[in-house]
């Protein structure tokens, strides 16, 4: 939590004299832990178009680094830093997918390629190229849990809002095939970026995931909703994620649909507060979790009062993950606020320190 918060905090200023500082502590992560720390140099160096591969280079395969986790996230970070800008590394990114996609058996060279494709979905971001939706699916074929959801991504990535249609029945048809949850989740949470902004165009491929027995394509099915109808205050796409929301046997899809609602209303998001009050007090957990992340999303930076109140009592929930959405969501609401601007700020801060120190 601490590295995500210190990328959060630096994102993009090339700063990171924290991590220099703390190179025992941090050296201390384990497993996925250390992926992500090294992934958050990718976020503080944002943009850093120049030197951005320069600054990963200690941690790159074939440095001195030995963790697979941290060849991993380098290559995941590279992919932040040059996200929607990739040209200039698309093919180092490439190269390491191409070389190492036959061997995904071998349990480092699967971490090593989970980094890798984010990475290249990342630099690839919505250029719909079709050699890297290739060298993709090759990972994605494999069938491993760990390459093949983030192969799945990154095709979802590469192929943003192109709604292409060869892409979508190759993406929805293995997601039926595979054995394996993850690449399943992955690809329903890919399909929902290649529809993203398609409006009625993905309503046939929505409908479609969202009559699926599968929960996880249903929850993919929300969230291309979420992505298809995105700022658009579709009124009909409003009432579907309302009725999965209170309907759905599944309790992630249920979570999905509220939360979807905060994405297609980011342009109305006044009213936000008053269409989520009800679900705010669902008796089902999941729901009122989701409902903090619409607020989160919609009013995100708005400092928004109404949806203060409504997410205060859920600080107070009697279940953990309704108080942990409830306060990434004021955090995202007041969003570079001060106390000046807002009286709240004082008091959230506060809160969040007392909930830290206990």
């Amino acid at each position: 939590a601490v590295s995500v918060s210190n990328g959060f905090m630096h994102a993009g200023t090339a700063d990171n004299s924290f991590i220099k500082n703390n190179l025992p502590w941090l050296g201390k992560a384990q497993n996925w832990a250390k992926f992500t720390a090294t992934a958050s140099l990718g976020v503080i160096n944002k943009g850093n178009l120049v030197d951005g591969k320069k600054v990963m280079n200690p941690y790159l395969p074939g440095s001195r680094s030995s963790s697979r986790y941290i060849k991993g996230g380098s290559l995941y970070g590279l992919g932040l830093i040059y996200a929607g800008y990739g040209s200039d590394i698309l093919d180092y990114l490439k190269c390491h997918v191409v070389e190492n996609s036959s061997k995904t058996a071998d349990a480092d060279i699967d971490v090593l390629l989970h980094g890798a494709s984010l990475g290249l979905g990342l630099a690839a971001l919505g250029t719909n190229y079709a050699e890297v939706n290739e060298v993709l699916s090759e990972v994605l074929y494999n069938d491993s849990a760990v390459s093949g959801e983030a192969a799945a991504l990154g095709i979802g990535l590469t192929m943003l809002g192109s709604g292409d249609e060869d892409t979508v029945n190759s993406m929805f048809s293995y997601a039926q095939e595979t054995k394996h949850g993850n690449i399943t989740r992955g690809l329903a949470m890919g399909l929902a970026l290649v529809n993203y902004g398609k409006q009625e165009i993905a309503d046939d491929i929505i409908n479609k995931m969202l009559a699926n027995e599968d929960a996880l394509l249903r929850y993919g099915g929300a969230y291309s909703l979420a992505m298809a109808y995105v700022g658009t205050g579709n009124n009909k796409a409003i009432k579907k994620l309302l009725h999965i929301a209170v309907s759905d046997s599944n309790d992630d899809v249920r979570r999905a649909a509220v939360t979807s609602l905060g994405f297609i209303l980011l342009r109305d998001y006044t009213t936000v507060p008053r269409i989520v009050e009800l679900l705010a007090k669902s008796h089902n957990p999941h729901v009122r979790c989701g409902t903090a992340f619409a607020l989160g999303i919609a009013c995100a930076g708005k400092s928004l009062d109404a949806a203060v109140e409504v997410l205060e009592p859920l600080t107070k929930d009697p279940v953990d993950f309704v108080r942990q959405a409830a306060m990434i969501a004021l955090s995202l609401i007041l969003i570079q606020q001060t106390d000046k601007l807002n009286p709240k700020v004082a008091e959230i801060n506060e809160l969040f320190q007392n909930v830290a120190t206990n």
